[in-house]
């Protein structure tokens, strides 16, 4: 320590000697911040004029310095360290008093760990833990009647904004509906209005009006910008952008099919699941989005994939109606020109189902006039018998019925929702809820194949789920495997497609 202060004193005489010889005088600025600083701080500087005076005597003192240390440095502890104090003329001082300045303005000091160049994160900020980031819409019933609670809900748990609807008359076909938060929205449906909130107050930004219709619970689907739904009734399309425009209204595709009870986007199509129709089981309606012009996809859910690639022609004077079902009982949805290119998917009776290579639409039409375009000539009742595919009336109104090509009930090992009953082991019987069969699948897959199909009404353990599918046990038999959720289940007074024995 001593010897440090030796060194300082002895820089002081060098600088001191030197600004006397120097040719430049300092400028203004620093000499009016040297005078400032050695004027504020000259309570503590007692002494400094003499030290400098004896300074001015050049060699001999500091020789002596040098060959004294100890006792100059005692001295200088003695006389209250004005070395330490002063600044050395010549430099400017504005930076001590820029960081007396700083220090009682309040700026924040460095961190050694900072100065270093350690970051230490910060915690979310008060701002921050206020952002709204979970709205949650709950159904309040009360006799006969319903509304909804609508809550915004921050970072901490705490609820922001809330808003209750008006009440509505309870029925199959909810008026209420949550959809989702998108960028900085929250968006419902209200009684066939489509309605936006903001995100973090609860105001409404907008509400259309054009809609004009109720959904089913899984009947709308949203892409980037746009809204699409399906009303609850006839089988018609409204697309929205989030922004409140209407895009496209189509009022009906084909009165023959309704009650729309779902809607997906899936290979650039938009696909509508419809449970009346003729036959009692599902038809598609494949919409393309470029010019809203549809296919119909009678007895499916899904797109069937073509596994006997031989190609058929039609071959009629006229036209060649495509039916609903397989006979003349069933209406024609549409018709198509002779020679029209399509593949046969299984024959039953005197009629092919038929999927139309062009139009993607699939539907019953008489067989005798669908004609193998190998040469032969021959037709797809003739082929199927001869292969001994051919099904009876009564084998197909049998046939089990397919599910959904993709349940959208969340991600696997997602908590079921309404349409996917919980896993129970106390014993609770479930029950298969189709109107004709269903099948039970080896694998957790749609494309898998099947141990058996079961009857309406079979009685099953329900073991849990794996891939969206659940995996269940037949009571009367023991064997296991993977149905569609959304056709089991516990509440024998509530079916919706299989009849009460």
């Amino acid at each position: 320590m001593r010897r440090i202060r030796l060194y300082c004193l002895t820089a002081l005489v060098t600088a001191a000697v030197l600004s006397g010889c120097s040719a430049t005088p300092p400028s203004n600025g620093n000499s009016t911040g040297t005078a400032e600083t050695a004027e504020a701080t000259g309570a503590e500087q007692e002494g400094t004029a003499e030290e400098t005076t004896a300074a001015e005597g050049a060699g001999e003192e500091a020789a002596a310095a040098e060959g004294t240390g100890e006792e100059t440095a005692e001295a200088g502890e003695a006389d209250g360290s004005a070395e330490e104090s002063q600044p050395a003329q010549g430099q400017d001082a504005s930076e001590e008093t820029k960081a007396e300045d700083g220090a009682e303005s309040g700026d924040a000091v460095i961190s050694p760990e900072v100065a270093e160049g350690h970051v230490i994160a910060p915690e979310a900020s008060e701002e921050e833990l206020a952002e709204v980031v979970n709205v949650n819409f709950e159904l309040v019933t009360r006799d006969e009647m319903v509304h909804a609670v609508i809550t915004g809900i921050n970072r901490k748990d705490e609820v922001v904004w809330q808003n209750v609807t008006p009440d509505f008359a309870v029925s199959e076909t909810p008026a209420l509906t949550g959809l989702m938060i998108l960028a900085d929205s929250y968006f419902y449906l209200e009684d066939g209005d489509v309605v936006r909130l903001n995100k973090e107050t609860g105001v409404e930004y907008w509400r259309n009006t054009e809609f004009g219709d109720r959904i089913a619970d899984r009947a709308w689907a949203q892409q980037g910008e746009t809204f699409y739904f399906a009303g609850a009734e006839n089988t018609d399309l409204f697309v929205m952008s989030m922004h409140g425009q209407t895009i496209k209204r189509v009022r009906t595709f084909n009165e023959l099919f309704g009650e729309p009870e779902r809607l997906r986007l899936e290979n650039g199509r938009i696909l509508i699941t419809c449970k009346k129709t003729q036959t009692g089981k599902p038809a598609l309606i494949s919409v393309d989005p470029e010019d809203y012009s549809a296919a119909i996809l009678v007895d499916t859910d899904v797109v069937p994939e073509i596994t006997d690639n031989t190609l058929y022609k039609s071959n009629t004077r006229t036209t060649l109606a495509l039916r609903c079902g397989p006979g003349q009982d069933y209406e024609s949805f549409d018709s198509e020109e002779s020679g029209t290119e399509m593949y046969v998917l299984k024959v039953v009776g005197d009629y092919a189902y038929v999927y139309v290579k062009e139009t993607g639409q699939v539907a019953y039409c008489t067989g005798q006039y669908v004609l193998a375009d190998d040469g032969s000539y021959k037709n797809a009742v003739e082929i199927a018998e001869e292969k001994g595919t051919a099904q009876s009336a009564e084998d197909a109104a049998a046939e089990p019925q397919e599910g959904t090509a993709a349940e959208t009930t969340g991600e696997p090992g997602a908590e079921p929702t309404a349409e996917t009953p919980a896993p129970e082991g106390d014993g609770t019987v479930y029950y298969v809820d189709v109107a004709s069969s269903l099948y039970l699948r080896k694998e957790p897959d749609y494309s898998s194949d099947y141990v058996t199909s079961l009857e309406p009404l079979t009685e099953l353990t329900l073991l849990g789920y794996e891939n969206d599918l659940a995996h269940v046990r037949v009571n009367a038999t023991g064997e296991e495997g993977y149905v569609a959720p959304k056709f089991i289940t516990d509440d024998l007074n509530n079916l919706r497609y299989a009849e009460a024995g």
